[in-house]
């Protein structure tokens, strides 16, 4: 494995490498809350159909969608955004995908 490097997806244009991540992360949530293993975007609740589909609109302007690459793999993901609830000063970070790929979890089917 060679030395893994940080990108801003949207800063470099490559936001449609986030989207496969994010939904091994969502899938992840949905297992540890008892639900079946999502096998592509259409299992996930609409809600989170919604998270997976404007990744970008949510962390333009206020936020940065960060990933993870090793080479040209994606291997881990945070998004952060800027606190509406506290001060505006405050950031969040919304998800957090670390390390290797889930392997109980599929690819997302397209």
């Amino acid at each position: 494995m060679s030395a893994a490097t940080i990108i801003d997806a949207l800063a470099t244009g490559r936001i449609e490498a986030a989207p496969d991540i994010n939904f091994e992360y969502l899938a992840c949530t949905q297992v540890e809350a008892g639900a079946t293993v999502p096998r592509g975007i259409a299992d996930l609740p609409p809600p989170l159909q919604a998270v997976l589909t404007s990744l970008a609109q949510r962390h333009d302007g206020s936020g940065a969608l960060l990933l993870e690459m090793d080479g040209d793999e994606v291997v881990g993901c945070v998004g952060l955004s800027r606190s509406d609830v506290t001060e505006p000063t405050d950031g969040l970070v919304q998800r957090l995908m670390c390390g290797h790929r889930v392997a109980a979890v599929a690819s997302p089917a397209r």
